[in-house]
């Protein structure tokens, strides 16, 4: 979401502008979130038999998959939007 003319940056050293740190934050989600879809990453999480039997038992009455219904809980916690 570039506006108007680029602008010099500042001599290495000095503090940047708010204006500066705005476009640096504003550039990174450009390039970082234009990527699409968040990757994956494998995790390993310890749980006893009874409590990941009955989630899974639920999630199937449910129609959801385990893991999804995982992912969503979390999301739910955090207070976050689906795209994460």
């Amino acid at each position: 979401m570039r506006r108007g003319r680029p602008k010099k940056p500042s001599p290495a050293g000095e503090p940047l502008t708010p204006a500066e740190i705005l476009r640096f934050i504003e550039d990174y989600r450009e390039i970082h979130l234009a990527r699409g879809k968040a990757r994956s990453k494998l995790i390993s999480l310890k749980l006893s038999e009874p409590l990941l039997r009955a989630f899974k038992d639920k999630s199937q009455l449910s129609g959801v998959a385990y893991q999804s219904q995982i992912k969503a809980l979390m999301r739910q916690w955090l207070g976050r939007a689906q795209s994460i």
